[in-house]
């Protein structure tokens, strides 16, 4: 009787208590880059990146990470009847941010849209590693703060290169701006020769690392 005892003892230790969940459960969705989001398509993941562009139309808002439209690898979509619950929206432009639902597709685009104010999150980042441009690829798809020279601004109708260090082909970073952010630099051309800081996550856009620069606080003249 007593030996039949500790056997039913030891079966009710060795159970996981009712309602805990097993450790082998994950605590939430998978949490992806925005790049990474056309092989996550119709499944429910925590995507980062960062806002690179807030639209604002009477109906919704649209949240475009890493680059502006049409070039974003992920929208976040608020319709106007739950704005009021995410605060200012426009503030976002610039921020580390996550959000978490289902990748859809709309006409092309992949989307999440956002209903809960718990689907979006402002990532509070931590000091960043501060590195010189020529040490830009061994840091891919981190956020860093690079500094180099400017050695060529190169001007087209869509977007600006700033290359550092060296120009194109030879630069081992450039500062990316597109035509919708222009506004918010002043003259890009005076940067030439001068020293700089850029903030942001570095990519690689066909073998060239770069930083998309969507805010005024990703980059900074560094006075001598």
């Amino acid at each position: 009787m007593k030996h039949s005892l500790l056997l039913v003892l030891g079966f009710l230790l060795t159970q996981p208590a009712w309602g805990q969940p097993e450790t082998n459960v994950p605590a939430g969705p998978l949490r992806i880059s925005a790049a990474e989001a056309e092989r996550h398509f119709q499944t429910i993941r925590t995507v980062t990146g960062r806002v690179a562009q807030v639209t604002v139309r009477p109906s919704l808002v649209y949240l475009n990470l890493d680059q502006p439209h049409p070039r974003a690898p992920l929208t976040g979509v608020i319709f106007s009847a739950d704005t009021n619950r995410f605060g200012n929206l426009a503030e976002l432009r610039g921020k580390p941010v996550e959000l978490t639902g289902r990748i859809e597709d709309h006409q092309g685009q992949l989307q999440i849209v956002l209903k809960e104010a718990s689907q979006l999150k402002v990532v509070e980042a931590g000091p960043r590693p501060r590195i010189g441009a020529r040490a830009a690829r061994e840091h891919l798809r981190q956020e860093c703060v690079v500094t180099g020279r400017v050695a060529q601004v190169t001007i087209r109708p869509t977007l600006v290169y700033l290359n550092l260090e060296e120009p194109h082909p030879g630069t081992p970073l450039t500062g990316v701006v597109f035509a919708r952010a222009t506004n918010l630099f002043g003259d890009l051309s005076a940067l030439q020769g001068k020293d700089v800081e850029f903030t942001g996550r570095i990519e690689e856009h066909r073998g060239q690392p770069q930083i998309i620069l969507n805010a005024t606080n990703q980059l900074r003249v560094v006075k001598p």
